[in-house]
């Protein structure tokens, strides 16, 4: 190494120099950590070795800070801009096309310029903050270097003054009425930046500044932690989600800078420099990065949506042997609605429709019936994973590091479990029967069978485990399961958000109804986002099969109550079936919808409840060692329930 920057300072300066230096450093591919900080530790042992080989490198770094605009990279590398989602979605996209050209004397092209393959961010980052510390701090050390003042003062005004703007938008104006108040924080911060910068320019360096700066922005903090905590009783959007993401960030550049101008020591404002480097590296070459952007927009709305699905799923998990028995009659029932909607399915396929009104009276025939279960209180085993994956997730993210959390964990993962067996259990009991008693009353009594014989074999095809891809469309259904919950929980969201209660009950055009317009507007606020869930679900299931036709690509659904039904509908049909190992195979194929219906269903709306949390459960290992010893020694209490309960639903996880 000591030859080849020897090579290098000899010939290059500036700009050119630093890159070559950051190409001498550039790890192999799947370079490991221990692998970067030792190549870090060997440069800075060849320059604290030779004096001139350090004063070359450190002139090179003030010759490139010297002759660069700093304020702009300072105070917005990596920070979300102030335009709307789309326009910034759509801003990426072009400039991944065609690139915007900074000036040639601004800080962000001589950083694209040094830093010029576009994934040095990741080793820079897998870096230990120690190694890059280490060579900061022999800079540090070598003429007593400190960073430019005036593009650090630049960036610190500019920074508060857009925080201020920020803290008194309308977004949070609506949630917050102090930031009005002319003691604002928000309005204040502008002014304490202003008096910190021009105290160290002064030289004085008065502490009482500098608190008195850190200070303020604590209040803002505390000010966006409010709205971020009150997000179910207000709800959020796209807009709102940016707005508080933006300051989060802006927050944390400000105390970043402040701490690089100010600091207790120099192994603090070592720290500042390491932070700031590496985060305003990573931004500048991930500027473009869609993906990043939409998990930087995203999380805290997709947060709001799975947290109304939680809520709702409360009421889908029950620790008591009451509870149980409940939850078996409401899926009974359930199975009961179930049934003559998927007959009706069979006789709407005999229609002679055209693909698109085939797929559409499938889907107001689903709807409907989806709707009919849920204003009835019905359960539909299906649709619980959506809603009580959510709930264990938000259990998760209460849980601490310590045994007694994970147990209760495991707790609320048996007692979903138990809720889901005995609503699965409760569907097929009443829909199979069901199917088969409508068919002998149609053949019987009408004198119209439902189906034939070649109807028949083709309904035991439809959910034949392994000669056909049942299993794969019971996982399409599943998806479709897990895409109504996040549409449901979104427009439960926007109903928060919008304030939908009060506008309805406060409408003058609705006067007239007196009393009941309250009514009214109660019951949509509470139901709007599982009534049109539904809805979307139904048509969602009905358009699926028409969608593969049309595009001939393998896509249909199966669910497993109608398939239940069906399965009661060729019982009738064909009873020589139910005794052979044809017979055998329909029930396999049933369970396996509804297991895949589930499965899909509950990991996807699972992990994307832990995502939307930011939530990684390093407990994982601890909790399968504790369902796996509940399952040996009391495995018939994942089926049923003890008359003494020994599994409770924490205090978080109320029942509804």
């Amino acid at each position: 190494m000591h030859s080849a920057l020897e090579e290098i300072f000899a010939t290059h300066t500036g700009v050119d120099a630093l890159r070559r230096v950051v190409d001498v450093l550039r790890p192999r591919h799947n370079a490991s950590g221990e692998e970067i900080d030792a190549s870090l530790y060997d440069l800075v042992e060849v320059l604290h070795d030779d004096p001139e080989l350090l004063s070359a490198f450190d002139e090179a770094i003030r010759q490139t800070l010297s002759e660069s605009r700093l304020v702009h990279a300072l105070a917005e590398s990596g920070i979300i801009k102030n335009h709307s989602f789309f326009r910034e979605l759509r801003g990426r996209l072009i400039r991944g096309v065609i690139p915007a050209q900074h000036p040639e004397d601004a800080a962000r092209r001589r950083i694209l310029t040094i830093f010029d393959r576009r994934d040095d961010w990741r080793w820079i980052n897998q870096a230990s903050p120690q190694a890059w510390a280490e060579l900061f701090a022999l800079l540090r050390r070598h003429r007593r270097w400190s960073p430019p003042i005036d593009g650090v003062a630049g960036a610190i005004q500019g920074l508060a003054q857009r925080i201020g703007a920020l803290g008194i938008d309308e977004e949070l104006n609506r949630r917050v009425h102090d930031v009005e108040n002319y003691d604002s924080p928000f309005l204040n911060l502008a002014v304490r930046a202003h008096r910190f910068i021009d105290n160290h320019r002064d030289g004085a360096s008065d502490p009482d500044c500098f608190l008195a700066l850190m200070a303020t922005i604590d209040e803002c903090r505390e000010i966006v932690a409010t709205v971020r905590n009150e997000k179910n009783i207000y709800g959020t959007n796209l807009r709102l989600t940016a707005t508080l993401r933006r300051l989060d960030q802006q927050f944390e550049r400000l105390e970043t800078l402040v701490h690089l101008v100010h600091s207790d020591s120099d192994l603090d404002k070592i720290a500042a420099t390491v932070r700031l480097f590496r985060s305003v590296v990573e931004a500048e070459q991930t500027a473009l990065n869609i993906g990043r952007f939409l998990r930087e927009s995203s999380d805290l709305l997709a947060f709001q949506i799975t947290e109304q699905s939680a809520r709702k799923g409360h009421k889908y998990i029950t620790d008591s042997r009451l509870g149980y028995f409940n939850f078996l009659r409401a899926a009974l029932q359930g199975g009961v609605i179930v049934a003559p909607f998927a007959i009706l399915k069979g006789l709407l396929s005999q229609l002679p429709l055209s693909p698109a009104a085939e797929g559409f009276v499938y889907g107001l025939n689903y709807a409907v019936c989806f709707v009919l279960l849920y204003v009835t209180g019905s359960i539909l085993a299906t649709k619980q994973p959506a809603v009580t994956a959510s709930a264990i997730a938000q259990r998760i993210d209460e849980t601490t590091t310590d045994d007694e959390a994970v147990e209760g964990v495991a707790d609320v993962v048996i007692l979903v479990w138990r809720s889901q067996f005995i609503s699965f259990v409760g569907n097929m009991g009443a829909a199979l029967p069901l199917g088969f008693f409508i068919a002998y009353a149609m053949s019987t009594w009408a004198n119209s069978p439902i189906v034939d014989t070649a109807g028949a074999h083709y309904m035991l095809e439809t959910v034949h485990p392994w000669a056909s891809a049942t299993l794969f469309f019971a996982a399409i259904a599943g998806i479709c399961l897990f895409l109504s919950g996040i549409i449901g929980g979104a427009i439960d969201n926007h109903v928060i958000y919008s304030q939908l209660q009060r506008r309805i009950s406060e409408h003058r055009g609705l006067a007239f109804l007196g009393n009941l317009r309250e009514q009214i507007a109660k019951y949509i606020a509470k139901h709007l986002g599982s009534i049109v869930g539904n809805i979307i679900l139904g048509f969602m299931l009905g358009y699926a099969g028409i969608v593969g036709f049309i595009l001939g690509l393998p896509i249909d659904i199966r669910h497993i109550a109608f398939s239940s039904a069906d399965v009661g509908v060729v019982a009738f049909a064909m009873p020589e079936f139910t005794s052979s190992t044809i017979g055998v195979i329909a029930a396999i194929g049933v369970i396996g919808i509804g297991f895949f219906n589930f499965l899909i269903c509950f990991v996807l709306t699972f992990f994307a409840g832990l995502k939307s949390r930011r939530v990684t459960f390093a407990q994982t290992g601890s909790l399968i060692r504790i369902l796996a010893a509940r399952a040996l020694h009391r495995p018939w209490e994942w089926f049923f329930p003890p008359s003494e309960p020994r599994y409770h639903l924490p205090p978080g996880i109320p029942q509804e």
